[in-house]
């Protein structure tokens, strides 16, 4: 059960921490390497970091409530999964969308013992 509840809540760090740049949007044109001047692009960059944020949480409370544990790890992979997929096919190989690939790439070997473990009962 231990590793369970580490697990969920290493994948909601990766997911809530940005969320927070969804405050100040200097921080998300420095973590996405955008133009902060285009008020469109930060305003899309807020909400996704809402969405982080709502993601996060259903990750932190997860292993508490054995019924939104699967739900919530599988939007957590299917957004981990997608966004490494878009940023390939994109081209985004370098640079800070490239790094954020990594961390969802590395955060995919959590996802992915979770399942595991998960499925175990």
């Amino acid at each position: 059960m231990i590793w369970i509840v580490i697990l969920f809540w290493v994948l909601a760090l990766v997911h809530i921490a940005p969320a927070f740049a969804g405050i100040a949007p200097k921080s998300l044109s420095r973590l996405y390497g955008v133009d902060g001047a285009d008020k469109s692009l930060l305003v899309l960059l807020q909400h996704r970091a809402i969405l982080f944020g709502l993601l996060g949480a259903g990750l932190a409370i997860a292993p508490f409530m054995s019924g939104l544990r699967w739900p919530v790890l599988v939007a957590a992979f299917i957004s981990m999964v997608a966004f490494i997929a878009i940023a390939f096919v994109h081209g985004q190989t370098r640079g800070p969308l490239a790094r954020i690939a990594v961390i969802d790439a590395a955060a995919l070997l959590p996802a992915g013992i979770l399942a595991y473990l998960l499925s175990k009962g």
